[in-house]
């Protein structure tokens, strides 16, 4: 997707912007990404987590943040001089425990093996998690 942006009002937010910081990239649209590529100038920092994704009823497209993440360079392999976009994996959870973290990862690798669109592995995943409550709904009003 290609927005027109006035040249006048490109010139003036990539000259204010010496930075653009984006947090949880997986969950951007297209249209948000069309904005971003209309001022940056390779002054763009993102950080995701495509396994969270949540944001599907808002046009969030996962696909972005895999294009990415296929296409850059890993920071360990690239030559720091030139300009293009590396990526920094970063592997350490302070947060979950191991068990959790390893149930997510089972899920997860079977959509990465197969080469599954991320968007419809979200869409199914949030499906399951939906049909999962109503069953427990249903078993608690029951008894």
């Amino acid at each position: 997707m290609r927005i027109k942006i006035l040249p006048r009002l490109q010139k003036r937010y990539r000259k204010e912007f010496s930075e653009i910081y984006i947090d949880e990239y997986q969950d951007s649209n297209y249209l948000q990404e069309a904005i971003v590529e209309a001022i940056e100038k390779n002054n763009v920092f993102m950080v995701g987590d495509v396994k969270q994704s949540i944001y599907g009823f808002r046009q969030a497209s996962p696909g972005l943040f895999m294009d990415k993440y296929k296409r850059f360079t890993h920071f360990e392999k690239a030559d720091f001089d030139d300009e293009t976009q590396k990526k920094v994996i970063l592997s350490k959870n302070f947060r979950s425990r191991s068990n959790v973290l390893s149930c997510a990862n089972v899920i997860f690798q079977k959509d990465y093996e197969r080469k599954i669109q991320v968007e419809l592995s979200m869409m199914m995943m949030r499906h399951f998690i939906s049909v999962r409550i109503l069953k427990r709904e249903k078993n608690i009003s029951a008894r």
